[in-house]
Parts: structure tokens; sequence; C-alpha cells
């Protein structure tokens, strides 16, 4: 006979449920201790996957950076030119049009200096439109320095000598131009890589 209260309680029902639940809270917390070792073990490998990450972020823009200092390097003898009048109605010679300017700037050069001479971009039909960008690639980087350095006297005219620089070069370039950038911040060239000295406070 099943023992029972002086209310009238079955105590081994009680029992009985009481270690069910146990049973249930045991198997609970079993589960809760497994779930959290699941949680340390795969916060572990996050914390691994954004070292890695890292890594593989810093190797690119090192990657990044170096591919664009190669690219920047083999434009070493190249010089952009802008405002030299273009005539669409006829094919241009642009070594001629290289010659010509460089008498205008006193510089000693003939068409075996030059490797090529061509325009940027595709060719417009309209005389009104803006004439396209010069590129011009010389042999040695010697002379390409001669119209670097004498382009100043180009000032006060349409004419304008430059660097031929990477999009990216270019990008950084500008923003030291533009009024964003409100340090002074001194670009240096070298034959092979460019660095960026920062003088003063933004």
């Amino acid at each position: 006979m099943a023992k029972t209260s002086s209310k009238g309680i079955n105590l081994e029902a009680v029992h009985s449920a009481l270690l069910e639940v146990k049973a249930t809270v045991s198997s609970i917390w079993d589960k809760l201790v497994g779930l959290e070792s699941k949680l340390e073990k795969v916060q572990n490998e996050n914390v691994k996957l954004k070292q890695e990450n890292q890594k593989f972020k810093s190797l690119m823009h090192t990657e990044y950076f170096r591919t664009d200092e190669l690219d920047q390097y083999s434009r070493r003898e190249n010089v952009r030119i802008f405002g030299i009048p273009e005539d669409y109605t006829v094919e241009e010679d642009g070594k001629k049009q290289l010659l010509k300017l460089a008498g205008e700037l006193n510089i000693s050069l003939q068409e075996k200096d030059i490797q090529r001479v061509h325009r940027l971009g595709k060719k417009k039909r309209s005389k009104a439109a803006k004439p396209r960008g010069i590129i011009a690639c010389f042999v040695s980087y010697a002379k390409k320095q001669e119209f670097i350095e004498k382009r100043k006297k180009l000032k006060g005219t349409k004419i304008a000598v430059c660097e031929d620089l990477t999009s990216t070069t270019y990008k950084l370039y500008t923003f030291i131009k533009s009024s964003q950038c409100t340090r002074c911040i001194c670009l240096e060239w070298s034959d092979k890589h460019k660095n960026t000295r920062y003088n003063k406070e933004y």
C-alpha cells in the first residue's frame, strides 16, 4: 500500500515526481554545459578567423601598394601634357607636337628620344570639346625629367606638364591639394619608391 501523509498526499508519487524533475534538471544542466563548451569553441574559432582575416587584409594591403608602386615605377619615363590644342579633322602627329613643345621649353629633343606619344581617351568630333590630354613616353628618364624641371616655364599658358600617376597616387595627390587636407604634407619622389612625410598636425 502506498504511503500517504497525514493530509492524504501520496508520498511515493511525490518522491517519484521529484526524481523525474531532478533527472530533467540534470539533463538540462548537462546540455547547458555542452552548449557552453561548444560556444567557447566557436568563439575561439571566431577569434582565430578574425586574426587570419586581419593578416590577409594586411597582406592584400601590402600587395596592393606594392603593385601600385611597381606600376608607378613603370611610368617613370612618362609625362602627361594638357592644354595642347587638338585638330579633330586630321590625324595628328604626336611626336611633332612634343618636339615643338620641347623647343618652347628650350629642351634638346629628337625623335629617337621618344618612344611613343598619343592622346588620352576617345577622339571627340566637336571643335568646342576640351582637347584631350597627351601621354608621352621617353626613351630615357633623364629626358622626361627635363620636361618636369622646365615645365615652370609654361606658367601663365594653357599648357601643363605633369607626372604620369597611377590612380592611387593621383588620389593621394589630389587629397593633399584639396582644402580637406589641413596638414602640411611633403611628397618625396625617388626612382624606386615614394614616401610621404607629415610635418604638421591635421
